[in-house]
């Protein structure tokens, strides 16, 4: 028994089905953000650990992002500068947190509380 719909029409239904399929499959989605250790170096943070030691392993991963063309996670910078202030680097602070709002402005109220609480403490 012959089929009443003809064979380029039932081949050119099984392509328009498949379109879609091939598209997922052909897409990749990289990550939004290059993590590196940053998340490694929050638990190191919270464990009370050397802040030196995570400052250089997050000025490292933030080395590699920018040559990789990657983007930086939500938070790295303002830890980053957060960790500076707990070695007395109040600039480095500071430029951390300016460049946490520059990045994510939606943050642009928690770092400018911070910024106002670091020019209030006392040397």
């Amino acid at each position: 028994m012959k089929s009443m719909i003809p064979d380029t029409l039932q081949r050119a239904a099984v392509v328009l089905l498949a379109l879609p399929l091939c598209g997922c499959l052909a897409t990749t989605n990289p990550d939004t953000y290059r993590w590196g250790s940053y998340q490694q170096q929050l638990w190191h943070h919270f464990k009370g650990e050397d802040p030196t030691a995570q400052i250089q392993a997050l000025e490292s991963d933030l080395q590699e992002t920018r040559a990789r063309g990657g983007r930086v996670p939500p938070g790295l910078n303002a830890h980053l500068g957060l960790l500076y202030g707990q070695i007395g680097q109040d600039d480095r602070m500071a430029q951390g947190l300016q460049q946490e709002k520059t990045l994510f402005p939606e943050s642009n109220g928690f770092m400018d509380r911070l910024l106002s609480r670091m020019k209030g403490r006392k040397p």
